[in-house]
């Protein structure tokens, strides 16, 4: 890609450290996309199962976009953390 330009491929693996560990109720429920005959989908929740380790992946595709070589004018640059001027587009599956 250009200067203006970046992105990244990013791949997680989510893993417990002890799958014989029991599962709490933290609110985090991956769910399992279900299709029926007529098309429409709908969406389950699966419960973590105790004795796994595994709890899923995901991949993230980030864009960003630089203007004027990534520098903010001076005025503004002081109200902000960083000098620079982008715009980052993250999606992930």
């Amino acid at each position: 890609m250009q200067d203006e330009y970046d992105a990244s491929l990013i791949y997680h693996k989510f893993r417990r450290v002890d799958g014989h560990a029991g599962i709490g109720g933290a609110g985090v429920n991956p769910a399992r996309e279900n299709v029926d005959s007529d098309g429409v989908s709908t969406f389950d929740s699966l419960p973590l199962e105790d004795g796994r380790k595994d709890l899923g992946q995901e991949m993230d595709l980030v864009v960003t976009k630089y203007f004027k070589q990534g520098l903010l004018p001076a005025s503004v640059s002081q109200s902000f953390d960083e000098p620079s001027a982008l715009i980052r587009l993250r999606a992930g599956v």
